[in-house]
Protein backbone atom coordinates (compact mmCIF):
# COMPACT_ATOMS: atom_id res chain seq x y z
CA UNK A 1 0.00 0.00 0.00
CA UNK A 2 0.93 3.51 -0.77
CA UNK A 3 2.10 6.02 1.73
CA UNK A 4 4.94 7.66 3.96
CA UNK A 5 6.71 5.51 6.13
CA UNK A 6 9.84 6.07 8.80
CA UNK A 7 12.92 4.12 8.96
CA UNK A 8 11.24 1.27 10.79
CA UNK A 9 8.26 0.98 8.75
CA UNK A 10 5.84 2.68 10.85
CA UNK A 11 3.55 4.60 8.23
CA UNK A 12 3.24 8.26 8.60
CA UNK A 13 -0.19 9.69 8.55
CA UNK A 14 0.05 13.28 9.30
CA UNK A 15 3.42 15.43 8.59
CA UNK A 16 4.75 18.45 10.13
CA UNK A 17 5.86 20.45 7.18
CA UNK A 18 7.93 23.88 9.68
CA UNK A 19 9.50 25.96 7.19
CA UNK A 20 10.82 23.68 4.65
CA UNK A 21 9.81 25.17 0.80
CA UNK A 22 7.23 23.49 -1.41
CA UNK A 23 8.95 24.68 -3.88
CA UNK A 24 12.04 23.37 -3.10
CA UNK A 25 10.20 19.82 -2.47
CA UNK A 26 9.05 19.98 -6.15
CA UNK A 27 12.45 19.11 -7.19
CA UNK A 28 13.67 16.79 -4.95
CA UNK A 29 14.65 13.18 -6.29
CA UNK A 30 16.51 10.35 -4.47
CA UNK A 31 20.01 10.79 -4.60
CA UNK A 32 20.27 7.09 -5.08
CA UNK A 33 17.42 6.38 -7.61
CA UNK A 34 16.58 9.57 -8.99
CA UNK A 35 12.81 9.16 -8.01
CA UNK A 36 11.38 12.48 -7.90
CA UNK A 37 10.23 11.90 -4.27
CA UNK A 38 9.05 15.18 -3.60
CA UNK A 39 5.93 15.12 -6.49
CA UNK A 40 5.86 11.71 -4.74
CA UNK A 41 4.98 13.26 -1.62
CA UNK A 42 2.81 15.73 -2.66
CA UNK A 43 0.67 12.70 -4.68
CA UNK A 44 0.16 11.22 -1.25
CA UNK A 45 -1.26 14.40 0.38
CA UNK A 46 -3.69 15.01 -3.11
CA UNK A 47 -4.68 11.30 -2.98
CA UNK A 48 -5.72 11.77 1.11
CA UNK A 49 -3.13 9.44 2.19
CA UNK A 50 -0.90 11.57 4.21
CA UNK A 51 -2.00 14.84 5.87
CA UNK A 52 0.38 17.70 5.66
CA UNK A 53 1.02 20.69 8.60
CA UNK A 54 1.27 23.42 6.96
CA UNK A 55 -0.62 22.11 3.57
CA UNK A 56 -0.08 22.98 0.17
CA UNK A 57 -2.88 25.31 -0.06
CA UNK A 58 -0.37 27.62 2.27
CA UNK A 59 1.62 27.76 -1.06
CA UNK A 60 -0.97 30.38 -2.32
CA UNK A 61 0.07 32.97 0.21
CA UNK A 62 3.48 32.53 0.56
CA UNK A 63 4.04 34.57 -2.88
CA UNK A 64 4.73 38.21 -2.09
CA UNK A 65 2.80 39.07 -5.33
CA UNK A 66 -0.34 38.69 -3.17
CA UNK A 67 1.00 41.88 -1.13
CA UNK A 68 1.10 43.72 -4.11
CA UNK A 69 -2.67 42.17 -5.06
CA UNK A 70 -3.78 43.46 -2.00
CA UNK A 71 -2.04 47.08 -1.95
CA UNK A 72 -3.39 47.46 -5.51
CA UNK A 73 -7.13 46.51 -4.30
CA UNK A 74 -6.89 48.97 -1.57
CA UNK A 75 -5.40 51.93 -4.03
CA UNK A 76 -7.99 50.91 -6.37
CA UNK A 77 -10.25 51.35 -3.60
CA UNK A 78 -11.73 47.90 -4.06
CA UNK A 79 -15.24 47.20 -2.99
CA UNK A 80 -13.33 44.21 -2.00
CA UNK A 81 -12.15 45.39 1.33
CA UNK A 82 -14.53 47.09 3.73
CA UNK A 83 -13.46 51.02 5.11
CA UNK A 84 -11.83 49.48 8.28
CA UNK A 85 -9.82 46.55 6.27
CA UNK A 86 -8.60 49.91 3.84
CA UNK A 87 -7.26 51.45 7.23
CA UNK A 88 -5.74 48.40 8.43
CA UNK A 89 -3.98 47.70 4.95
CA UNK A 90 -2.70 51.25 5.01
CA UNK A 91 -1.25 51.28 8.21
CA UNK A 92 0.15 47.66 8.31
CA UNK A 93 1.13 47.04 4.98
CA UNK A 94 4.27 48.88 2.96
CA UNK A 95 3.53 49.97 -0.85
CA UNK A 96 4.69 47.15 -2.86
CA UNK A 97 4.35 46.71 -6.92
CA UNK A 98 5.21 44.41 -9.35
CA UNK A 99 7.06 47.61 -11.02
CA UNK A 100 9.68 49.74 -9.62
CA UNK A 101 8.55 52.88 -11.84
CA UNK A 102 6.50 54.67 -8.53
CA UNK A 103 10.01 54.27 -6.72
CA UNK A 104 11.72 55.50 -9.45
CA UNK A 105 9.87 58.40 -10.39
CA UNK A 106 9.70 60.41 -6.87
CA UNK A 107 13.08 59.36 -6.35
CA UNK A 108 12.39 56.76 -3.60
CA UNK A 109 14.04 53.94 -1.97
CA UNK A 110 12.59 50.56 -2.29
CA UNK A 111 13.32 47.26 -1.84
CA UNK A 112 13.63 44.58 -4.70
CA UNK A 113 12.80 40.91 -3.59
CA UNK A 114 11.85 37.71 -5.06
CA UNK A 115 7.87 36.61 -4.76
CA UNK A 116 9.24 33.19 -3.86
CA UNK A 117 12.25 33.85 -1.21
CA UNK A 118 13.00 33.90 2.00
CA UNK A 119 16.40 34.89 4.22
CA UNK A 120 17.08 37.74 2.48
CA UNK A 121 17.89 35.55 -0.84
CA UNK A 122 18.13 37.68 -3.37
CA UNK A 123 17.13 40.83 -1.96
CA UNK A 124 18.51 44.25 -3.37
CA UNK A 125 17.94 47.79 -1.53
CA UNK A 126 17.64 51.08 -4.35
CA UNK A 127 17.37 54.77 -4.71
CA UNK A 128 15.82 55.66 -7.80
CA UNK A 129 18.36 53.38 -10.67
CA UNK A 130 20.96 53.15 -8.19
CA UNK A 131 21.75 49.77 -5.89
CA UNK A 132 22.45 50.52 -2.24
CA UNK A 133 23.09 47.29 -1.20
CA UNK A 134 21.91 43.55 -1.67
CA UNK A 135 22.02 40.43 -0.20
CA UNK A 136 25.00 38.12 -1.86
CA UNK A 137 23.19 35.01 -2.63
CA UNK A 138 20.66 34.67 -6.01
CA UNK A 139 18.69 31.43 -5.68
CA UNK A 140 15.78 33.12 -6.53
CA UNK A 141 17.09 35.36 -9.82
CA UNK A 142 13.74 33.65 -11.84
CA UNK A 143 11.36 34.44 -9.46
CA UNK A 144 8.68 37.22 -10.00
CA UNK A 145 10.16 40.07 -8.04
CA UNK A 146 8.10 42.63 -6.07
CA UNK A 147 9.11 46.09 -5.11
CA UNK A 148 8.35 47.45 -1.47
CA UNK A 149 8.46 50.66 -0.09
CA UNK A 150 12.24 50.52 2.02
CA UNK A 151 11.65 51.29 5.79
CA UNK A 152 14.73 51.32 7.87
CA UNK A 153 14.82 48.79 10.66
CA UNK A 154 15.21 49.89 14.51
CA UNK A 155 18.61 49.41 15.50
CA UNK A 156 19.15 47.76 19.34
CA UNK A 157 21.93 46.08 20.81
CA UNK A 158 22.27 42.17 21.86
CA UNK A 159 24.17 40.04 23.44
CA UNK A 160 25.58 37.54 21.26
CA UNK A 161 28.08 34.48 22.29
CA UNK A 162 30.69 36.85 20.38
CA UNK A 163 29.81 39.85 22.61
CA UNK A 164 27.66 42.85 22.60
CA UNK A 165 26.54 43.84 19.03
CA UNK A 166 24.18 46.38 17.28
CA UNK A 167 21.77 44.56 15.17
CA UNK A 168 18.65 45.70 13.15
CA UNK A 169 15.11 44.07 14.85
CA UNK A 170 12.62 42.07 12.68
CA UNK A 171 9.30 41.65 14.38
CA UNK A 172 7.49 38.99 12.83
CA UNK A 173 3.82 38.12 13.76
CA UNK A 174 1.61 35.07 13.06
CA UNK A 175 -2.29 34.57 12.83
CA UNK A 176 -3.81 30.92 13.14
CA UNK A 177 -7.52 30.59 11.83
CA UNK A 178 -7.52 34.76 11.44
CA UNK A 179 -6.27 35.23 14.92
CA UNK A 180 -3.35 36.31 16.68
CA UNK A 181 -0.95 33.23 17.76
CA UNK A 182 2.24 34.35 18.40
CA UNK A 183 5.34 37.41 17.47
CA UNK A 184 9.33 36.43 17.12
CA UNK A 185 11.98 39.14 17.02
CA UNK A 186 15.05 38.30 14.64
CA UNK A 187 18.28 40.78 14.85
CA UNK A 188 20.87 41.01 11.70
CA UNK A 189 21.66 43.51 8.99
CA UNK A 190 19.44 45.52 7.38
CA UNK A 191 18.21 42.27 5.32
CA UNK A 192 17.85 40.26 7.45
CA UNK A 193 19.65 36.64 6.32
CA UNK A 194 19.91 33.28 7.65
CA UNK A 195 22.67 34.31 9.92
CA UNK A 196 20.28 36.39 12.10
CA UNK A 197 19.44 35.89 15.98
CA UNK A 198 16.79 34.68 17.06
CA UNK A 199 15.87 37.05 20.45
CA UNK A 200 14.29 35.73 23.52
CA UNK A 201 10.96 37.19 24.22
CA UNK A 202 8.98 37.21 27.10
CA UNK A 203 5.66 39.47 28.62
CA UNK A 204 6.01 40.85 31.76
CA UNK A 205 3.35 40.63 33.99
CA UNK A 206 2.28 43.29 35.98
CA UNK A 207 0.73 43.57 39.65
CA UNK A 208 -2.66 42.00 40.37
Amino acid sequence: MKGLYDDEGNRIDVLYRQTYPLEHLIEDVSEESGDPIGEQLLQLVCSNKLIMLNPISAFLLQSKAVQAAIWGMKELDSPYFTETEKQWISQYFLPTYLEEDIFIENGMKYVKKPSFGREGDTVSVFQGTEKLFEDKHKTYEKSLPVYQKYVDLPSQQIKTVNGILEGKVLIGSFLINGKASGIGLRAGKQITDNNAYFLPLGIKKGRE
